[in-house]
């Protein structure tokens, strides 16, 4: 259970970097931070909340997970402070974004949430918008980076439901997509080697991609993030790869775009030691 409370804490840090108003780009607060995981570490109350928040153990149950939380918000800031974002979704109970905000401005003076509950009271007056493009190219790259490093995979990789709950956490209320239109299949190709598949809606622009991928060695503890994107000439499909913060071009792959065609060419890529044709930097 605390290994998985601090995954969440660090998985909030990274979709708060994103959807934000652009004034808030650089010196934004991190949302839920491993740090404040430790309160809820120490409250049985707290634990069972984020246990049936995240389906941990059991079945996913955000209205007893508000419930929980708005029993322990009588004595724990921390439960405060997240149950004004269950009111800003409308989970486990009826949407109320005034009552969020007004909820977040009466922690301004919290020594601990003082800062994060400002950041969060003007952010809940905004549209936030998660962007296709920062999808495919940061926000699941970052996941999958932050997944390894806590040794947690399949579930926090493939769990959509979960990402949902991020975004929501992180008051982002758009995204260019339906979530219908989103989903994952893990294939194993050996006994220490996986691809986690993400399938996205056809894109309309170049360089969003049709598919991505997760291509993760358990053995040697390495992985990498692959990309199938529509060229700019609208007609062929590049395969390339995110790493840190460089964009890496493979160039056109040979055949249709399917994706036993994209496992294949990442396949040849690890077992050749391919190497990139372009490297770009991203930011």
């Amino acid at each position: 259970m605390k290994r998985n409370l601090m995954l969440l804490g660090a998985l909030a840090i990274i979709t708060t970097s994103f959807g934000q108003p652009q004034q808030e780009d650089e010196n934004h607060p991190a949302a839920d931070t491993i740090s404040q995981t430790t309160e809820i570490d120490k409250k049985s109350t707290l634990r069972e909340a984020f246990a049936y928040e995240r389906g941990i153990d059991r079945d996913r149950d955000l209205n007893k997970a508000f419930e929980l939380l708005k029993v322990a918000s009588d004595t724990s800031e921390y439960a405060r402070y997240r149950l004004a974002k269950y009111y800003f979704n409308g989970w486990g109970t009826e949407k109320d974004k005034k009552l969020a905000i007004n909820i977040m401005k009466s922690m301004k003076e919290s020594a601990e949430y003082g800062k994060n509950a400002k950041y969060f009271a003007r952010r809940m007056r905004h549209k936030n918008r998660m962007r296709a493009y920062d999808f495919q190219f940061n926000w699941i790259p970052r996941l999958v980076e932050v997944s390894l490093r806590h040794k947690e995979t399949h579930k926090t990789l493939s769990d959509i439901t979960d990402w949902q709950i991020e975004m929501g956490l992180s008051c982002i209320v758009r995204t260019d997509w339906k979530w219908s239109e989103i989903s994952v299949d893990v294939i194993h190709l050996t006994d220490s080697t996986e691809i986690v598949l993400y399938h996205f809606p056809y894109p309309e622009m170049p360089p969003l991609c049709l598919f991505a991928a997760a291509y993760i060695n358990h053995q040697a503890h390495t992985f990498g993030y692959y990309t199938l994107e529509k060229a700019i000439d609208g007609k062929h499909w590049m395969l390339c790869s995110i790493y840190d913060n460089y964009h890496l071009n493979y160039g056109p792959i040979d055949g249709l775009p399917s994706e036993t065609n994209f496992i294949k060419q990442i396949q040849k890529i690890h077992d050749e030691s391919e190497k990139p044709l372009a490297i770009t930097r991203t930011r």
